[in-house]
């Protein structure tokens, strides 16, 4: 908006300025200039991370969002492919636990143990004390435990329509192959036909990435009967070679429980029951 010294009212002649007393002539006034315009914004903040909002015409940071801690158990994706696999098995079983720790005993290369018996699949394995069983809400993870810093180890149990065996095993192997190779930065390292504690089937060694996340896997498919054991140790590569004589040991010490022959006395139906 101009100035009353930029435009005088046009009605009336402009008037004589008197002269100060001393004879002096009193300089031209000064015009005002437009008044300024509004103050400029302050300069917008530096792109952040998308937590800032804004208040009171700034920006206040939200209070930084603390990284979840990474469940390790959930980090082993690779294992969640056998979901699209389901089709080759018959899957069977209920959603209960079935099992649990039994006693605290001291285990040759392991030291102090947890013994976890799985009475629904039917399984004894020993593992560190000092690792922790996680709950997992999937029926074929009959035990799943966290060793912290990355270090964890599943056992998963899947029903199978033919059983496994000498003749047939080879039969299975692109079964294996593509539940390994489905994450696309899975780089397999070594892999061989395995037996254990009277099971047979194959082991791999693999690295894979998952969130940015380098780790390992020990991934071991044993066979026993009409049921396929899926055994997965992790870690970091780092850390592999430190932990791969307790991953031994602990492999070594899972054993399917032994199948009670049945009686073939006649009874009558209603009272025949297989124990296995």
């Amino acid at each position: 908006m101009p100035s009353s010294v930029d435009e005088q009212p046009p009605s009336r002649p402009p008037r004589p300025r008197p002269q100060p007393p001393s004879g002096r002539r009193r300089p031209p006034a000064r015009s005002r200039s437009a008044a300024p315009s509004r103050r400029a914004a302050p300069p917008p903040p530096p792109p952040g991370d998308g937590d800032d909002e804004a208040q009171g015409g700034g920006h206040r940071r939200r209070p930084g969002k603390r990284r979840s801690q990474r469940n390790v158990v959930v980090l082993m994706t690779v294992l969640t492919v056998l979901v699209a696999a389901l089709a080759v098995f018959a899957i069977g079983g209920s959603g209960s636990s079935g099992g649990g720790p039994v006693t605290v005993t001291t285990t040759a290369g392991l030291g102090p143990v947890t013994t976890y018996h799985d009475t629904l699949t039917g399984f004894t394995v020993d593992y560190p004390r000092a690792w922790q069983k996680v709950a997992v809400p999937v029926a074929d993870y009959r035990l799943a435990v966290d060793g912290g810093s990355n270090v964890a180890f599943t056992i998963r149990v899947v029903p199978i329509q033919t059983p496994a065996d000498a003749t047939n095993l080879a039969n299975f192997k692109a079964v294996t192959d593509g539940l390994v190779g489905s994450n696309g930065t899975v780089q397999i390292l070594k892999q061989q036909a395995v037996s254990l504690n009277g099971m047979i089937g194959y082991y791999y060694f693999y690295t894979f990435t998952d969130g940015g996340v380098q780790a390992v896997h020990a991934h071991y498919f044993l066979f026993a009967g009409n049921t396929m054991n899926i055994l997965v140790f992790q870690s970091l590569p780092d850390d592999f070679a430190r932990l791969a004589p307790t991953f031994d040991a602990v492999a070594e010490s899972f054993k399917p429980d032994p199948v009670l022959s049945t009686s073939t006395t006649a009874v009558p139906a209603s009272t025949t029951t297989t124990v296995g």
